[in-house]
């Protein structure tokens, strides 16, 4: 099987099988709803994390790069946020891809400033 043929659940609990967590009987509450079961990462409830999901608050700030079609001038501020170019190209991706969200966030100020200054 592919990664591409793994379902939204598959996905879900192997993040959690290789972190290390384990998927205990625990009867909880979430939502109104009950469950019989959840992952713990030793003796603390994780319940059912989803790695999927994005904040949808963060997306607002996708949306307007986009639609300012700042991409570029956001990629390249981010980049010089994370002092990326002292660093070898596949460690600078990873950084980019995993940058922290005020990092995030201080690059779309900075850039839609910018834009708004035009």
């Amino acid at each position: 099987m592919t990664s591409q043929e793994l379902s939204d659940q598959e996905i879900n609990d192997l993040c959690c099988t290789r972190l290390g967590w384990e998927l205990k009987p625990h009867l909880w509450e979430y939502g109104s709803v009950w469950h019989d079961r959840a992952w713990f990462k030793g003796e603390t409830l994780m319940g059912y994390p989803n790695f999927l999901t994005q904040d949808p608050v963060l997306q607002y700030l996708d949306d307007l790069i986009e639609e300012r079609q700042l991409q570029a001038a956001y990629g390249m501020r981010l980049f010089e946020l994370l002092e990326a170019r002292h660093l070898s190209h596949s460690l600078a991706w990873y950084r980019l891809a995993n940058a922290p969200l005020r990092l995030r966030a201080l690059a779309f100020l900075q850039v839609t400033e910018t834009d708004e200054q035009i």
